[in-house]
């Protein structure tokens, strides 16, 4: 029987992503202004940066702005700005 050779095995374990809910409905305006992009489930670094260049910065913004602007600034479709502020306002639990 032949000697096994041992091999190193690089194991990384991603942090699960916390649960970033928001309900914005309990929030005024002004609060709204303070809760990131982020908060909202699909929206990542990538897609928060697209709308910030945009001007869209925050989720007042999101929940306010124009749907056609923000879906041509995060590359999407209407159906996915829908589904994005349907989270800001709707319930998640």
């Amino acid at each position: 029987m032949e000697p096994r050779e041992e091999m190193a095995v690089d194991v990384r374990v991603m942090e699960p992503r916390e649960e970033r809910a928001v309900d914005v409905r309990v929030m005024d305006r002004e609060k709204r202004s303070a809760v990131s992009l982020q908060a909202i489930q699909g929206i990542g670094p990538a897609t928060a940066a697209k709308l910030a260049a945009a001007g869209i910065g925050n989720v007042r913004d999101l929940l306010e702005g124009d749907e056609s602007v923000i879906a041509a600034a995060a590359g999407v479709n209407l159906a996915r700005v829908r589904a994005w502020r349907a989270q800001g306002i709707g319930d998640r639990g």
